[in-house]
C-alpha cells in the first residue's frame, strides 16, 4: 500500500449487504477486500487502488501466494478488475484495480461523518426478578475461614 494511505482520515462503512458479502467471500478475501477499498482514489475508470499483490500481501500480514488467491477470488466476485498500464519506455508499472464494490456492501466514508462511541465503564445491572447479593469483602471472607 502507498504511504499517504496512513495520512488521510476516512473510516470503512458497512452496508446492509456486508455480512452476507463476507460469508461468501470468506475473511481473507474480505480483508483484501477493505484494504483495496481504503487504498482506492477516485480517477477517470472510477475508484483504483494502485497496489501490487506483492505490497497487499505485506499490508494483509500474508505469502504472496496466500494474497494473489484472495485478489482472485474478488476478480472472480467481480469487485476488481486488475489494470495494466505501461511506462514512456514500455514497462509494465505497478499494479492497480478498478474497484467495483456497491455501497450497500462497502464504502469509504470521511472520518468526519463518524459517529464516535464513548466507552463508559461497565455498570453492573440489577435484576428486578432476582434481588442483589452483597458481596463479602476480602477481610470479611477470610474471617469466614475455620482457623487452624
Amino acid at each position: 500500500m502507498t504511504a499517504d494511505r496512513h495520512q488521510h482520515r476516512d473510516s470503512l462503512r458497512l452496508g446492509p449487504m456486508a455480512d452476507e458479502t463476507r460469508r461468501s467471500l470468506g475473511p481473507l478475501a474480505w480483508a483484501a477486500l477493505e484494504a483495496l477499498v481504503t487504498e482506492a482514489r477516485p480517477n477517470g475508470d472510477g475508484d483504483v487502488a494502485n497496489t501490487s499483490v506483492r505490497q497487499l500481501a505485506e499490508h494483509l500480514g500474508v505469502a504472496k501466494n496466500t494474497a494473489h488467491r484472495a485478489v482472485t477470488a474478488l476478480r472472480l466476485a467481480g469487485f476488481i478488475e486488475p489494470l495494466q498500464s505501461r511506462s514512456m519506455s514500455g514497462q509494465f508499472t505497478s499494479g492497480s484495480y478498478r474497484l467495483a464494490v456497491d455501497p450497500s456492501i462497502l464504502r469509504l466514508a470521511p472520518e468526519a461523518s463518524a459517529v464516535h462511541v464513548a466507552v463508559l465503564p461497565a455498570v453492573p445491572r440489577l435484576s428486578a426478578s432476582r434481588p442483589s447479593r452483597r458481596v463479602p469483602s476480602p477481610s470479611q471472607q477470610l474471617s469466614l475461614l475455620p482457623s487452624g
